[in-house]
């Protein structure tokens, strides 16, 4: 109805390998879903049941929990209203089990706050943010008693964690001739008493801590809510760029942030965030000629001798008929995630429109692992697209080389046919090679 919404998503495979072998799906995981949403003026309510399939092969796979239920009412006051601000009061309910003897948990967690923000007749901005949190546990097969036979099996915890965050900025601009110049100075300071981030409160959700452009102001650098970010700190950073009047764009960010307490940092050792001092993190962002030349690069250095601990480069450019696009990543492992050892990875492609019907596309990925047995051509593409007024037609071979989760390395050759506004029809020509099912 108007103010409730449903949705259902059902992915079961009888055989692990057939998905990914025969070119239907890569995914790792393959996810069931039920769930309804409520959306009403600037609230919002969510009911969902989810449940997983592992579909990686030999010892990649782990023990899957099954979500039932998980719930969520988010619920927002006006702009302006209460005390010059707005006030959200935000409560989650998770229910999360495993088959046989892996670990249970029962989650309750509710927060209200209330945000604030005012423009000086200087120019600065500043924004206040006071946030009261508790959270309550009841965890069942606990993995610290599998460990240690003195650990209990059964046990509940719960936490209160109050916080405060000031930000403030002050946006400078200036206008030239042929572009407008403008510069950001922003800082941040979170205010926070300890909270004991022990493995008596499981973590599910907050395992990939990474620092990077996207969070460094923020209070709590976890995702989830299982750990906190119990250490008061203070983040500063600078934007600038120059925008021209034709729609071009350089532009770039840089910033760190500093912990008020040195000891007891819940932050795992490459994250970047694990240390008193964090690494550097920036980005820089390049737009050319509307659009049709675009860089973008973020990276991630280490604060005491500038080593690299991550880089992301995205590019795409187009010349006439020719389009070329490419990315290169590089992440240094991070320990206790599923990410331990570093990546590194390559990927180029280019599309050329060779008429006004017939469209030739080839794609490479290649990793530059140090591992030897990692190293080398991990895929290889090539489509040839015929698109008509009715219809359109493409055949594609696509090269795939083995990796650790699947076991597979094959060559296909693929037919698609898709009539407009009907739907699409494909069909697999051959597939050789070799893997765990041949």
């Amino acid at each position: 109805n108007d103010l409730w919404r449903m949705r259902a998503n059902f992915e079961v495979a009888s055989d692990e390998q057939y998905l990914r072998q025969y070119g239907f799906s890569n995914d790792a995981i393959l996810e069931n879903e039920i769930y309804g949403e409520r959306f009403e003026g600037r609230n919002y309510a969510i009911i969902k049941a989810m449940a997983f399939q592992d579909v990686r092969a030999g010892s990649a796979k782990s023990d899957q929990p099954n979500i039932l239920p998980y719930m969520e009412l988010n619920l927002m006051g006006d702009p302006n209203a209460t005390l010059g601000g707005r006030w959200a009061w935000d409560s989650s309910l998770l229910s999360l089990a495993r088959e046989g003897s892996g670990q249970d948990v029962w989650r309750a967690s509710t927060k209200l706050g209330w945000e604030r923000e005012d423009i000086l007749p200087v120019g600065l901005v500043l924004q206040s943010n006071l946030d009261f949190r508790a959270d309550g546990y009841l965890t069942n097969n606990r993995i610290e008693a599998s460990l240690n036979p003195l650990e209990e099996e059964t046990k509940s915890e719960s936490r209160f964690i109050p916080s405060a965050q000031f930000t403030a900025s002050y946006p400078l601009k200036s206008n030239f001739k042929s572009f407008q110049l403008r510069v950001e100075p922003v800082t941040t300071l979170y205010l926070t008493p300890g909270v004991d981030n022990d493995t008596s409160i499981p973590n599910e959700d907050s395992l990939d801590a990474q620092l990077d452009v996207g969070n460094l102001l923020e209070g709590n650098r976890f995702p989830g809510l299982d750990r906190v970010e119990d250490n008061s700190h203070i983040a500063y950073g600078l934007r600038a760029g120059m925008y021209t009047y034709e729609g071009g764009e350089l532009s770039g960010f840089l910033g760190q942030s500093f912990n008020f307490d040195d000891g007891g940092n819940p932050f795992p050792s490459g994250s970047g965030l694990e240390h008193q001092t964090s690494d550097y993190v920036g980005s820089v962002n390049l737009s050319m000629d509307e659009g049709r030349h675009d860089i973008s690069y973020r990276f991630q250095v280490d604060s005491d001798d500038m080593s690299s601990q991550r880089h992301e480069f995205y590019g795409q450019t187009y010349y006439g008929p020719v389009s070329i696009d490419g990315s290169y990543l590089y992440a240094k492992g991070v320990a206790g995630t599923t990410y331990a050892s570093s990546r590194e990875q390559i990927r180029l492609g280019s599309t050329i429109e060779l008429s006004d019907m017939w469209t030739l596309r080839g794609d490479g990925v290649y990793d530059l692992s140090d591992d030897p047995n990692e190293r080398g051509l991990r895929r290889a593409i090539g489509t040839l697209t015929y698109n008509h007024e009715c219809y359109d037609f493409g055949i594609t071979a696509d090269r795939y080389l083995a990796n650790e989760s699947s076991g597979v390395q094959d060559t296909t050759i693929m037919m698609r046919i898709g009539l407009k506004n009907l739907g699409e029809y494909e069909t697999k020509a051959f597939s050789f090679g070799q893997g765990t099912n041949n």
